[in-house]
């Protein structure tokens, strides 16, 4: 199966949003769905030792994108320890 794709220059405007999240708004609301998509379709196929987390993390990069909440941690591992997660 092969992994979804995201263009370069949106998926930059996405990562530029989850380590400052004001950069959001830099994003049209057009953008921010493609790459909800992107990002649920990502933690659809998360693999690994760290699947779990890489899956909750990417479904709350979307919900993000989405405006359904207000901040998103930068990296997986931060949120890991903002929500508790223990493996």
């Amino acid at each position: 199966m092969a992994l979804p794709v995201l263009a370069t220059k949106l998926k930059l405007a996405a990562n530029q949003a989850f380590q400052d999240n004001r950069k959001l708004t830099d994003m049209s609301a057009e953008d921010r769905e493609k790459a909800a998509c992107f990002y649920e379709s990502v933690a659809a196929t998360a693999r690994g030792s760290q699947a779990n987390l890489a899956r909750l993390y990417n479904l709350e990069r979307a919900r993000f994108l989405r405006g359904e909440i207000p901040r998103i941690a930068p990296d997986a591992v931060e949120f890991g320890v903002e929500i508790g997660y223990t493996p």
